[in-house]
C-alpha cells in the first residue's frame, strides 16, 4: 500500500508542476490547462495550483535586479554586425543608476546587459544543447536570467571553461571577489534552473585556475576537464554555444584577480599562490605608467595583451611600447599554467557570445573583435561601449597598416 500511495503522490506532484509551468511560465488560461491535463473544469486546476503553493512546488523568488530590463538599440546592433562581421549583437541603454538603490553602479550595468542578453539567449538552450560557460558577474547574471523561465528541453550538457579563483566562503551581496561567480558556479546555477528538465548534465572542475607548472595544468586538464590540453575536446564534443565574460587587469577596476591581490585573504593562497608573483608584477607595471587603458585582459582567466584604440596611440610613450614585451612574456608564462580553454578550443565553438560592458571592459572587448583570427560571434554590451567601438573601427585597417608596431602586436594575438 505504501508504494501505491507514494506513486500516487509523485503523480500528483508532477501534475502540480505541469500546471504551474503552463500557468506561470506560459501564461495559459485555467480552462486550457484543464483541457491539457484532463480535468473537467478550471476549478480543479485552481485547487491544484493552490496545493502547489502550499506544498512548495511553486515558490516566490524576490529579485530586484530582475526588473532591470533596458531598451535595445537596433541601429547600434546593426552597426556592430557590419563593422565586426558578427552574427548577432545586443546593445542596451541602461538607465542612470540612482545612488539610493540597492545595486552599485557597476552591478546595475552588469545586470542590465545580462538580463537582456539572457532573454535573447534563452531560446537557444534547446534539447541536447552543449553549453560552455566562463566566470564573472556578466556570465552568472546571464545564466540566472536564462533560468528565469527556461525552455522545455532535454539532454542539456553544461561545461565550465576554467578553474576557480575563489572557493572558501561566499557573500552573495559582497564585493565581487567573495561572490560565487566562477565558471563552476555559473554551471551549477544553470543546472539548478534546469533541474526540472530531463537528462540535464553538468560538470565541475573544482581546482584553482593556476597550477604549479605547465605539466600540472595539462595533467589536471586531461583528468578533469571537457577541454583537453592539445586544443581538442573530450570525445570531440565541443559546445555548440559558449557564454563568456571579458575582463581587464585594471588595478582600480572590480576585476577579481586585482581584488584578490590588493586585499588577499589567507584562504586565497590555495587559489592564486602559484601565480601571485607574476600577477603582482603585471599589476605593478600597469600601475607604474599612466595608461589611457588597461593593457592586459582575460577571457575565462586566459590572459591576452589589449590593443589601443586608434585615438589613443599618440598618448603612448616608448616606455608603454616596451612594456608590451614584458606583458607578453608574463602572459605566456601564466597561460601555460592556467586551467582554461585555449583559443583553439574557442574557435571550434560555432556560437561564442561575449557579455561585457562599461569602460573597464571596453578595450578588452575591442581587442577580441579586431583579432586576426576572431572567435567571438556575438556580443552583448551597452550603448556607450558600442558607440566607442564603432568610432574606433572606422578606418581601422589603414590605421593598422600605418603603425607597424601595432600590426606586429595584433598579428600575435590569440595564437
Amino acid at each position: 500500500m505504501g508504494h501505491i500511495e507514494e506513486s500516487q503522490s509523485f503523480q500528483k506532484a508532477e501534475l502540480m508542476a505541469r500546471a504551474a509551468r503552463l500557468r506561470y511560465w506560459q501564461g495559459a488560461p485555467l480552462k486550457e490547462i484543464a483541457t491539457r491535463l484532463g480535468y473537467r473544469n478550471s476549478s480543479s486546476v485552481s485547487r491544484l495550483l493552490d496545493e502547489a503553493w502550499k506544498t512548495g512546488v511553486v515558490r516566490v523568488v524576490i529579485d530586484a535586479a530582475a526588473a532591470i530590463s533596458p531598451p535595445r538599440d537596433p541601429g547600434l546592433e546593426a552597426g556592430l554586425l557590419d563593422a565586426f562581421g558578427l552574427n548577432s549583437a545586443v546593445v542596451v541603454h541602461p538607465a542612470d543608476h540612482t545612488p539610493e538603490g540597492d545595486l552599485a553602479h557597476d552591478d546595475h550595468l552588469h545586470s542590465a546587459i545580462a538580463n537582456v542578453s539572457g532573454e535573447s539567449l534563452r531560446g537557444r538552450i534547446q534539447s541536447h544543447t552543449h553549453v560552455g560557460l566562463g566566470g564573472g558577474r556578466s556570465v552568472y547574471h546571464t545564466v540566472r536570467r536564462i533560468g528565469l523561465h527556461p525552455t522545455r528541453c532535454r539532454g542539456v550538457t553544461i561545461t565550465p571553461l576554467t578553474g576557480r579563483l575563489w572557493a572558501h566562503a561566499w557573500d552573495m551581496r559582497g564585493r565581487p571577489l567573495l561572490r560565487p561567480m566562477d565558471a563552476d558556479d555559473a554551471a551549477f546555477c544553470l543546472a539548478l534552473h534546469l533541474q526540472d528538465q530531463p537528462d540535464v548534465r553538468f560538470s565541475q572542475i573544482g581546482l584553482p585556475a593556476f597550477s604549479e607548472n605547465a605539466a600540472a595544468a595539462a595533467a589536471a586538464t586531461q583528468r578533469l576537464c571537457h577541454f583537453l590540453p592539445n586544443g581538442r575536446w573530450r570525445q570531440d564534443h565541443a559546445p555548440g554555444l559558449a557564454i563568456l565574460g571579458v575582463g581587464s587587469l585594471d588595478p582600480h577596476s572590480g576585476h577579481r584577480v586585482a581584488d584578490l591581490l590588493r586585499d588577499t585573504p589567507p584562504e586565497t593562497q590555495a587559489y592564486l599562490r602559484t601565480a601571485t608573483k607574476e600577477l603582482r608584477e603585471v599589476l605593478a607595471r600597469i600601475s607604474r605608467l599612466s595608461w589611457p587603458f588597461c593593457p592586459v585582459g582575460d577571457v575565462a582567466n586566459r590572459l591576452f595583451p589589449i590593443l589601443p584604440m586608434p585615438a589613443e596611440v599618440e598618448a603612448l610613450t616608448r616606455a608603454h611600447l616596451q612594456s608590451y614585451e614584458f606583458f607578453l612574456s608574463k602572459i605566456a608564462a601564466l597561460n601555460e599554467r592556467v586551467i582554461s580553454v585555449q583559443w583553439r578550443h574557442l574557435r571550434q565553438i560555432p556560437h561564442v557570445v561575449v557579455v561585457a560592458g562599461g569602460p573597464h571592459k571596453l578595450h578588452a572587448l575591442w581587442t577580441l573583435l579586431v583579432a586576426p583570427k576572431p572567435f567571438v560571434t556575438e556580443v552583448c554590451t551597452d550603448a556607450e561601449s558600442a558607440r566607442r567601438l564603432l568610432r574606433a573601427a572606422d578606418g581601422w585597417t589603414p590605421f593598422l597598416d600605418g603603425h607597424p608596431w601595432i600590426h606586429r602586436l595584433w598579428s600575435r594575438l590569440f595564437s
